[in-house]
């Protein structure tokens, strides 16, 4: 029997149960309860979910949400200084209505609930796939539609179908830390000393501000100091795509329970920086805030990256995924990148060429420091890495 495509705009339309079985229980950063966070802190417009059935079982599920969005905010800043002037004038430049197919977080990874999509078993249907969803868009008066956010070999697997219609793209590199023993060592044991010896400073200069780590699971009460510790981040970044809710802080609290918590860092009772994990089959530190008084102070970025890496360490998980920008730190801890792509069209051929002609400018590839040499044995440390399946290449 042919595949049958219907859309739904609630996720009470679709069971746990079917969601599941699309996503993966333990895949934490596309499980249903997080969805459940997404729509009731209202980050984006609206949500729509593609549901595809086979011999009217439901076997995959398209998350897709509509956002307004700048054009302008993954270019370099001397671009973005430029079309801020240019606002001032064209107060709509570049700025644009998407509808996306993925996460609105940065989860680093797609959100594609079609199980086995990358061993090929979805390649009859990619091309009708991209077909509906051009579709969708077009009947919600949207030219612009992007699928984000992809690593190489899903790339490679999707080119076939989506490949001539979209402007392939980079996305800023994600970044992995091994916290899994290599020839018997710890991260911090295997570290060569001038690494190590950085690491002890920055952790008594830390110890000497009077600061200290809380681990929080019921973590809402401080949403509203959480919201405003990841304003700062936010306003500092050059790169960004999302914008988070207070109403998010609290909802990924009440909605997944256990699988959420929060790093938070105090100075006696002021919280001055924060990490939000997410823990499922991997932990994922998904949203770090700081006060920027402390930075300096109490080495506190760096401080938060080490506390990460020791989280993950304490918990037994053998890598921990630090996300995108910030290399030149986070290549300083022994972090390695891995590249991401994203698919961006516009209905009309004349806005497509154009976008062609922009890519550079608007969607350059990322900046990528050199690989450190931060480890005794930095062979084996890069093996563990790719023994777990996350490495293509190491840049």
């Amino acid at each position: 029997m042919a595949v049958v495509f219907e859309w739904t705009r609630q996720l009470s339309d679709i069971g746990r149960s079917e969601w599941q079985a699309c996503f993966g229980a333990g895949r934490v950063t596309a499980s249903y309860e997080l969805q459940q966070a997404l729509e009731r802190a209202g980050i984006v417009d609206s949500f729509h979910y593609l549901r595809v059935l086979r011999d009217g079982r439901l076997v995959g599920i398209v998350p897709c949400f509509v956002m307004d969005y700048s054009l302008s905010d993954l270019a370099p800043v001397e671009v973005q200084a430029v079309v801020r002037q240019a606002r001032r004038v064209y107060g709509r430049l570049l700025k644009a209505r998407l509808f996306v197919i993925g996460s609105p977080l940065a989860i680093c990874s797609d959100l594609l609930g079609l199980p086995g999509v990358r061993d090929g078993a979805w390649d009859p249907v990619l091309a009708m796939l991209h077909q509906e969803l051009q579709a969708k868009a077009d009947a919600l008066g949207i030219g612009f539609v992007c699928l984000k956010e992809f690593d190489q070999a899903l790339q490679r697997r999707l080119s076939a179908a989506f490949g001539e219609h979209y402007l392939l793209c980079r996305s800023p590199d994600t970044t992995f830390v091994s916290t899994a023993a290599v020839n018997g060592m710890g991260y911090v044991d295997n570290m060569l000393s001038k690494y190590r010896n950085v690491l002890k400073k920055r952790r008594r200069t830390f110890d000497e501000a009077g600061l200290r780590w809380v681990v929080e699971v019921n973590f809402a009460d401080h949403a509203t100091q959480m919201h405003r510790l990841y304003l700062n981040v936010l306003e500092r970044s050059s790169t960004r795509f999302e914008r988070l809710s207070e109403a998010f802080f609290r909802e990924v609290c009440h909605c997944l329970g256990t699988q959420a918590y929060a790093l938070l860092c105090f100075d006696e009772q002021r919280l001055v920086a924060f990490e939000l994990f997410l823990a499922g089959d991997a932990l994922h530190p998904l949203y770090l805030g700081i006060d920027y008084a402390y930075r300096d102070a109490g080495s506190l970025y760096f401080n938060c990256l080490y506390r990460i890496v020791e989280e993950a360490e304490r918990r037994g998980v053998p890598y921990i995924e630090l996300g995108q920008t910030s290399y030149e730190a986070k290549f300083s801890i022994g972090a390695v990148s891995s590249p991401l792509y994203f698919y961006i069209r516009h209905r009309r051929v004349w806005v497509n060429r154009l976008l062609y002609l922009l890519r550079d400018g608007l969607f350059p590839a990322p900046q990528i420091p050199a690989l450190r040499n931060v480890f005794k044995h930095h062979d084996a440390y890069l093996d563990s890495l790719k023994a777990q399946g996350l490495l293509d290449h190491a840049d």
